[in-house]
């Protein structure tokens, strides 16, 4: 069954990440945007709508992206702001944000540097002048499996790292009461400080800067998530 963790399963996908500690990042992020005067702004790759949902409680006008529509099914019934499906390497709003967030390695689905500049170019299109952008990058270079228990499904996740190329490849099995369900295989590149600082300035963003995984502590090359924001000239 094609695509099984964003269609089919996009009901389960929160029951999988139940543990994830959104509380503690919406913390970071709240911080971040309240020190620079953001009112709204714009969740790409926003999923089922959660970093979204606790914002909007924290008083933000929030609205999504996404490329799964069944992700942002779900996410519609958590959340007030507007919902947009559209592919972030190219999308065009009506309107524009003090910010452009980007959470949860979705940005790591850029698998070539041009299809990353096109993100950035969007992202910087749809920011008022002085806006940001904050950009959660997964940076976990290594192989591994792991097993994750669901409340009616079991999901198997394998990876496998290849630093000449900065890819990750994943592959993802679903046990269900009905069998076995095989997804497509994902992939992930990886993006540097330095590529991500030349992908920046290329769209002549400013104030660049790397973070340790919602943490104040400066980002390095070993942080398992390198968060980067920067504001638009």
């Amino acid at each position: 069954m094609k695509d099984i963790g964003y269609k089919s399963l996009a009901y389960e996908y929160d029951d999988f990440y139940r543990n994830k500690d959104y509380p503690r990042e919406v913390a970071f992020i709240t911080t971040f945007l309240k020190q620079r005067n953001v009112c709204s702004l714009l969740d790409v790759g926003c999923g089922t709508g959660t970093h979204m949902a606790l914002l909007e409680k924290e008083g933000f006008h929030v609205a999504g992206l996404d490329l799964s529509p069944e992700m942002l099914q779900v996410a519609k019934m958590k959340v007030q702001g507007k919902l947009h499906k559209a592919d972030m390497t190219r999308f065009a709003l009506s309107e524009t944000f003090d910010a452009v967030i980007c959470m949860f390695a979705a940005f790591n689905h850029n698998l070539t540097l041009y299809a990353a500049q096109d993100t950035l170019k969007c992202f910087k299109q749809h920011l008022v002048p002085g806006g940001v952008i904050l950009i959660d990058l997964y940076n976990a270079k290594n192989s591994g499996s792991k097993v994750d228990q669901g409340k009616e499904v079991e999901r198997k996740m394998e990876w496998s790292y290849d630093p000449t190329t900065q890819i990750t490849h994943s592959s993802v099995s679903y046990r269900t009461s009905h069998g076995i369900l095989q997804s497509d295989p994902f992939m992930m590149r990886h993006y540097s400080a330095d590529e991500m600082r030349r992908l920046l300035l290329n769209e002549n963003f400013s104030n660049i800067e790397f973070w340790d995984n919602f943490t104040d502590t400066p980002g390095t090359p070993s942080s398992k998530n390198l968060l980067v924001s920067a504001q638009k000239v």
